[in-house]
């Protein structure tokens, strides 16, 4: 249990990434998972994986690890497919875990 643990008062559904990239590039997500979080609705430029300069739309800092290129949702939803969910957006980039505060950027589709 991190010490930040007890602030997690918020609910957000996450569907990680597929292990398998569909061919012609595209992602397929898992099922989607309820986690306890912290979202914070706040921008900050950061790089993605692909190492473009995108600016996030929100940190969270979640209570378990967390894929780039999964997506995140503030609330509960069962959907399968993050991207047909008014207001799912995908993971751009995930902070480092040796930080005393991990960072979680979540960005675009949103």
């Amino acid at each position: 249990m991190a010490i930040y643990d007890r602030n997690l008062n918020q609910v957000a559904t996450y569907w990680p990434p597929a292990t398998d990239p569909v061919e012609g590039g595209g992602v397929e997500h898992g099922a989607p998972v309820a986690i306890r979080c912290r979202w914070q609705n706040v921008s900050r430029l950061f790089r993605s994986v692909d190492g473009q300069e995108i600016t996030s739309s929100a940190i969270v800092y979640p209570n378990r690890e967390l894929i780039a290129r999964g997506y995140l949702f503030l609330g509960t939803s069962t959907a399968t497919d993050p991207r047909r969910v008014d207001g799912a957006r995908e993971i751009g980039a995930v902070g480092n875990r040796r930080r005393s505060t991990p960072r979680w950027n979540s960005s675009r589709h949103g």
